[in-house]
């Protein structure tokens, strides 16, 4: 008994570690993916730092320009939701293969983005983001988030082994 208990701490630990480790990374990721491309397109680069603390801030966290506590709490609130969907995406990923766990993670970013903008925002009191933002864009930063998530993942994931399958020879 003690040694399942073990092991499932342990488990557990590195599900917990890992999904916010890959959270984090792929808050990361999709963070410079967003502010890359608004300075590309010439748009607002501190846009993609504030617009998360829209929810606490109202239309302060869509005005132009740099605010340090739109940012600073829109940044802190980006991180927080990208760990709590890490550690989500480890407790369904975990005992995957490596592919299984990278390729998951490009449907998890799409999953992600489903669950925020249809169920998460509206909740919050957000505004319908889905009609100010450019949807290829925001699939494009959801796989990003989503197959970064996997791959910083990988150090944490366990494959489970593969059970064979035993034919009895006799019946």
């Amino acid at each position: 008994m003690v040694e399942v208990d073990a092991m499932t701490h342990s488990r557990r630990r590195l599900i917990l570690t890992g999904g916010a480790v890959a959270g984090l990374a792929g808050g990361v990721v999709v963070g410079l993916v967003v502010a890359v491309a608004s300075a590309l397109h010439g748009r607002d680069v501190w846009a993609g730092l504030k617009v998360a603390a829209y929810p606490f801030l109202g239309n302060r966290a869509l005005s132009p320009g740099f605010d340090a506590a739109a940012c600073a709490l829109g940044l802190v609130a980006h991180f927080a939701v990208s760990v709590v969907w890490g550690m989500l995406f480890a407790g369904v990923a975990f005992g995957l293969s490596r592919w299984a766990t990278v390729g998951f993670g490009a449907v998890w970013g799409l999953l992600v983005l489903f669950v925020m903008v249809y169920l998460v925002l509206p909740l919050a009191g957000a505004m319908r983001l889905e009609d100010v933002m450019a949807v290829r864009r925001v699939v494009l930063e959801h796989v990003a988030f989503g197959v970064a998530v996997g791959l910083a993942f990988l150090p944490f994931q366990r494959p489970e082994p593969r059970r064979a399958h035993r034919i009895p020879l006799h019946a």
